[in-house]
């Protein structure tokens, strides 16, 4: 870019505005074109944002999973607060009975967790392999026009790398966080429960409920729509829906289902047992 008064190819900013080094002469033309590069570059980076395609680790976590890092997170605070340390073995102990209990975990023998009467869509989509059907998004001309243009303001280059590794950097500390949290969480010894699909291949390839979610549905299905409800892994049927709704309310209030207050009774029920001089109350 030239000055049109002399012709001179260095210019300075003032004010948001540019001026010729040699004759001092406002350039419109240099300001136009550096501000129309800033907003194809932010376009750019936003439109990267709202459309990932990298699978996400953490999808890929069941709902037991979660509960049992809760868990451990708990109980360590608790010891941090002043519990006795035999408190985490306790609990150990408690907890892999209850999931015994639910049929979601044996020590002796290696079975494909059973699932409950409710709240069962993400965990069926990670242990039965259920795959999300995405939308595909077509590729605009504004796409195709805008992967041609090079980087022209070094300033906006500068920002944009930046805010690349603020993001690589802030991936890397939640992944060695959560491998972390994973591989000191696991109270139910080194294997996960989503390793325990793969391991289990040669099961039918039908929804496997607990015997507490098989009592409950058999109240309102008969055994042949039961049996018709376990083949649809995709959960199309809307006739009975595994939901909060359809479930009776001593279902829903019982031990039969895994929730945040459980995790408070199994530490409550743990500092009893060791008799500790910290408890758990309700205020």
């Amino acid at each position: 870019m030239e000055c049109v008064t002399c012709g001179g190819k260095e210019f300075y900013k003032d004010l948001g505005y540019f001026y010729c080094l040699e004759c001092q002469t406002q350039s419109q033309d240099v300001r136009e074109h550096v501000f129309q590069d800033e907003v194809r570059d932010i376009s750019k980076s936003a439109r990267k944002i709202k459309d990932p395609t990298k699978e996400k680790a953490d999808s890929k976590v069941t709902s037991w999973e979660c509960y049992n890092i809760i868990l451990h997170s708990l109980t360590n605070q608790m010891i941090e607060l002043g519990a006795d340390k035999n408190l985490k073995s306790v609990v150990k102990i408690l907890w892999i009975t209850y999931l015994e209990k639910l049929q979601i975990f044996d020590l002796r023998v290696d079975i494909k967790p059973r699932l409950p009467a409710v709240n069962v869509k993400r965990d069926i989509e990670i242990l039965y392999g259920k795959v999300k059907k995405r939308r595909t998004r077509k590729k605009s001309t504004s796409d195709e026009s805008s992967s041609n243009f090079d980087t022209a303001s070094s300033h906006v280059s500068l920002k944009r790398e930046r805010t690349k590794r603020k993001s690589a950097l802030a991936q890397a500390e939640y992944a060695d966080s959560s491998f972390r949290s994973t591989q000191e969480s696991s109270l139910l010894g080194t294997e996960t429960l989503t390793s325990m699909k793969s391991s289990s291949v040669t099961e039918e390839n039908t929804l496997k409920f607990n015997h507490y979610a098989k009592k409950e549905l058999r109240r309102k299905l008969s055994s042949s729509h039961l049996k018709e409800h376990q083949k649809d892994i995709n959960l199309t049927l809307n006739c009975h829906k595994l939901i909060y709704k359809e479930r009776t309310r001593r279902y829903k209030r019982g031990v039969q289902i895994l929730s945040p207050d459980k995790l408070y009774s199994v530490l409550y029920l743990g500092l009893l047992i060791i008799k500790d001089q910290i408890q758990l109350c309700e205020y």
